[in-house]
């Protein structure tokens, strides 16, 4: 009998133990997925460190090319295939928001990071490039990527988002080098760098490659493979890439021996960079909840990201082009910083941006209402079904007595609760918007099918 029990219950341990790992699997794919860029900015920093001849610009991969200008081409490209021109053209008309976006890009971001630098240098002293660097990020376009997604996890306005994005780096191929050369003062450091050579550099990296993957759309088949076969895919491919220019910049600022860092500057640099971010949340959320300037709750979503957040594909090419002799790496320091606490910033604010829209749509939660109930975090959401049943009988009286009226359908309330965690309730709306996704690409190619036909 012993030996029975063992060979039954021998089976069900190890469908039980391969469901475990099949969960394990699964979940360490998500969290490897979701974290793949952080992850990788770490093993590329370890590797820049233990491999820094390789790697370094003019070494034997001669990365300055195989990394630094095809993977800044090919980033940009697949930002354009990206693009659509329903997106664009619905946004362009948004004046007072595409203004209020521009204006915070390239004149208060600008501006705080100028003052703050000003202040570090009179209060303490630390490492000049570490300060110079605090200021090219605040001269820098918004990143194109991040805000993109942020805004559309946060539903937010993402045909503004996509706008300011695309608009505000192709503007910032002139505009940056400018306010950084005026900024730092930098006669000394760039007098065998001219402006043409920047914004040549800038155009044939950035807006050439943007306007040529934009134009690319208009070829269906290439548009229906970005869309589809493409979509889960091109963004790691984008930041694959980055993290290749990365290691380029990292790898020269290991190999060069005069470019030092100091855990102490590291510190403060990352104390400094965290409050300003935290406080530019705050202050861009207030001004654009001012009554006078009317904006709504999606674009002032769209606005927060947008300023806020400042781009390392933009920034990286353009520290290695102004700074080519010098410690690029240190530079890049305080953007890759910013870049990180961004990301975690906007993962921890795109839930809670997307409850509050969904409340605002529901009318404050007329029809969907959520409480705590308590430190599980579970939301207790009410639901108010009204059925209407019709009287099965009525046919039967009216055959049997045409002088009495139909009796009139009868009216059934149904009111039940359930309780749901806000992650299954976010997995429910997002696997909702891909069917509504879904639907509307098998109606497009059922369309697109149909015009081929008829030609």
């Amino acid at each position: 009998m012993q030996r029975e029990s063992l060979s039954i219950c021998s089976p069900l341990s190890d469908t039980s133990l391969e469901r475990n790992n099949f969960q394990f699997n699964r979940k360490l794919k998500e969290f490897l997925w979701k974290y793949y860029f952080l992850i990788g900015a770490i093993l590329i920093l370890i590797l820049a460190k233990v491999e820094c001849s390789t790697f370094k610009s003019g070494g034997i991969l001669k990365t300055e090319y195989s990394f630094n200008l095809f993977g800044c081409v090919l980033i940009f490209l697949l930002i354009g295939l990206k693009m659509t021109s329903q997106s664009l053209q619905s946004a362009i008309y948004c004046f007072k928001v595409n203004m209020f976006i521009e204006i915070g890009i390239f004149l208060f971001m600008p501006s705080l990071f100028t003052i703050t630098s000003l202040l570090l240098k009179s209060i303490i002293d630390l490492n000049k490039q570490l300060i110079d660097g605090l200021i090219i990020l605040g001269c820098l376009p918004t990143t194109i990527n991040m805000s993109i997604v942020l805004t559309a996890s946060s539903s937010g306005n993402l045909e503004v988002a996509l706008f300011n994005a695309a608009f505000s780096n192709i503007i910032g191929v002139f505009i940056s080098p400018l306010l950084i050369s005026s900024l730092l003062s930098l006669q000394n450091m760039t007098n065998d760098i001219s402006y043409i050579d920047i914004f040549t550099s800038l155009i044939l990296r950035v807006a050439i490659p943007l306007i040529i993957g934009h134009s690319l759309r208009y070829f269906d088949r290439i548009s229906s493979f970005m869309d589809n076969e493409m979509k889960p895919y091109s963004s790691k491919l984008q930041e694959t890439m980055l993290l290749l220019i990365i290691l380029t910049g990292f790898a020269d600022c290991f190999c060069d021996n005069n470019a030092v860092l100091e855990w102490t500057d590291f510190i403060i640099i990352s104390i400094v960079i965290i409050i300003i971010q935290v406080l530019s949340y705050i202050f861009v959320w207030k001004i654009s909840s001012l009554n006078v300037l009317q904006f709504t709750l999606t674009e002032r979503i769209s606005i927060l990201y947008c300023i806020v957040h400042k781009t390392l594909t933009f920034g990286l090419p353009l520290i290695t082009i102004m700074f080519p002799n010098d410690e690029s790496g240190l530079y890049a320091i305080p953007l890759l910083l910013y870049h990180f606490l961004a990301i975690i910033i906007g993962t921890i604010l795109s839930p809670i941006f997307q409850r509050k829209v969904l409340t605002e749509e529901n009318g404050g939660g007329s029809m969907l209402s959520t409480g705590s109930t308590g430190s599980s975090g579970i939301t207790r959401l009410a639901f108010i079904r009204t059925d209407l049943e019709d009287d099965k009988n009525n046919d039967d009286k009216d055959d049997n007595n045409n002088s009495k009226p139909a009796a009139p359908p009868k009216v059934k309330t149904n009111t039940w609760t359930a309780d749901f965690s806000i992650e299954d309730f976010q997995r429910q709306l997002e696997a909702q918007d891909q069917e509504i996704e879904k639907e509307a690409e098998d109606e497009k190619k059922r369309i697109i099918e149909e015009e081929e036909m008829k030609k």
